[in-house]
Parts: structure tokens; C-alpha cells; sequence
């Protein structure tokens, strides 16, 4: 290489030097640049990154915060759980006792019941018997009671009587000597006279007796007669006295029956007779 082209070549190497070294220079300047840019930068990312960092542990810090209320407020609802959870267990304790004091207690009313039931049925039992004893009692009273014709009774059996023909003829023949029998025919004699009979009365003695009132017609007669005779016996069951119908040809006495007729000196002729006896 000679000269020319030495000083050519150093001329070219020293124009790349230059343009090098400019852009050494540019490099250095736009390094500082970006160098101060990029602290500046970093001097903002860092108080920001500080502020978030704040901002955070304070958030943390909150949360921490209502994470330790959360774990107190977990804590008192588990200690009221545990409680509420003994309550239910004393609770169904509680209820286990009740039912078991309610089966005693339906054991005790059912017995109770069963009692009241036995208790009723013996009431009702010597109620019954009390009722059929005094049943028996108003009975054997009434058998042992003498016979009253009441003023009703007279009423009726006198009514009766003068619904017949006035005279219609009857004679009675009364047995024993008691006052009960005197009273009673008595009381019936003096109806029937009320009413328009024609009445003869006999006292009749020495081991005859009758028991209860006995009354006959003679057949022969007409339908009224045997209507008058059937009307005095209802008349008289009517007002409590016992009555009976009796065959008119056996109610009889003196020579042609049994006992001693005291009375008229006259027969017993009358188309009705009646014989009052003892009550039994």
C-alpha cells in the first residue's frame, strides 16, 4: 500500500473515529438520560409501590382485625351452640321425664277410670237392688195396708151406680169381724145407695172366710145386670182395690154354703151379690 492509499485509509478511519465517537457521545447523553429517567421513574414506582404497600398492610391490618372479631363472634356462637345443644339435651331429658309422667299419669287416670266404672256399676247395682227393695217394700205395704175407698172412689162408684136403673138390687155378705172388712164394706154400701141401689148387707161367721172382693150376676138375668156387676170391678181396681168376678151360683152361704149368716130374715135373692173378705 503506498501513501495515498495510507492516508486515504487513516482519512476513512478517522471519519468512522468521528462518527463513532458522536455516536459514543449520542450513547453517553441518551444513557444519562434514560439513566435519570429511569431513577426518576423508579423514585415514583417506589413511593407508589410504598402508598400500595401501606394501603395494603392497612387493609391487612383490617382484615386481621375483623378476622379476629369474625373468630370472637365464632367463638361466642360456638360457647351459645355448646349451650343451646345442653339445653336441647336438658330439653329432651326434660320431655323424656314429662312423658314418662304423663304415661304414669294415664296408668294413674286409667285406673282412676276403672274405679269410677266399678264404683258406678256398684252404685248402679245397690240402686237397682235399693229400687227393687222398696218395689217390695211398697208392695208388701200396699198387701199389708187396709183398703181406703177414697172420696174419689166414692165419687166414682156412686157415678157408676146411678148410670144403672134406680133400685137395681144387690146384696152383700161381709166375712170376719176386723174393722179393715167393716170399713170397707161400709164405704161400698154406702156408694152404691148414693147412686140408687137397693142394697142388703150380711155379716157371715163361724169358720167361713173369703179373702178379697168377689162379685157375681145371675146369668138368667139381662145384659144390664151382668154390665153392673162387670162395672163395680172395674170401678173398684180403677181406684186401688182389688175386685174379682166370681161364678154368682157358688156365692152362697148359710144352710146352702158355708158359715153363719147374720142380717135380714129374707134370702139372698138379688140378681148381684158381692162377698168382701179379708185383704189376705
Amino acid at each position: 500500500m503506498n501513501k495515498a492509499e495510507l492516508e486515504a485509509a487513516i482519512s476513512t478511519l478517522d471519519t468512522f473515529i468521528q462518527i463513532f465517537a458522536v455516536l459514543v457521545a449520542i450513547g453517553i447523553l441518551g444513557e444519562v438520560g434514560l439513566g435519570v429517567r429511569h431513577w426518576i421513574l423508579s423514585r415514583r414506582l417506589a413511593v407508589i409501590q410504598h402508598a400500595e404497600d401501606l394501603n395494603q398492610e392497612g387493609a391487612i391490618a383490617a382484615m386481621n382485625k375483623e378476622a379476629e372479631a369474625a373468630r370472637r363472634d365464632a367463638g361466642l356462637a360456638m360457647e351459645r351452640a355448646g349451650k343451646a345443644e345442653e339445653n336441647l339435651g336438658q330439653a329432651r331429658k326434660d320431655a323424656a321425664l314429662a312423658e314418662q309422667h304423663s304415661a304414669e299419669a294415664n296408668a294413674k287416670a286409667e285406673g282412676f277410670r276403672l274405679d269410677i266404672a266399678k264404683a258406678n256399676e256398684r252404685a248402679a247395682s245397690a240402686n237397682e237392688t235399693a229400687e227393687r227393695e222398696r218395689l217390695a217394700r211398697l208392695q208388701l205395704e200396699a198387701k199389708l195396708a187396709d183398703r181406703i175407698l177414697t172420696p174419689q172412689g166414692r165419687s166414682q162408684l156412686t157415678a157408676l151406680a146411678a148410670t144403672f136403673p134406680h133400685g137395681t138390687r144387690i146384696d152383700i155378705c161381709v166375712f170376719g169381724e176386723t174393722l179393715e172388712v167393716a170399713h170397707i164394706a161400709q164405704a161400698i154400701s154406702e156408694s152404691l145407695t148414693a147412686g140408687g141401689w137397693t142394697i142388703r148387707q150380711w155379716r157371715v161367721m163361724s169358720g167361713a172366710s173369703v179373702r178379697g172382693i168377689l162379685v157375681g150376676s145371675d146369668p138368667k138375668a139381662d145384659t144390664t145386670i151382668a154390665r153392673a156387676a162387670s162395672g163395680i170391678i172395674s170401678t173398684l181396681l180403677a181406684v186401688g182395690i182389688g175386685a174379682n168376678p166370681w161364678k154368682f151360683d157358688e156365692l152362697v152361704t148359710g144352710a146352702a154354703g158355708a158359715g153363719v149368716r147374720y142380717g135380714p130374715r129374707e134370702p139372698m135373692d138379688a140378681p148381684i151379690k158381692m162377698f168382701i173378705g179379708s185383704k189376705q
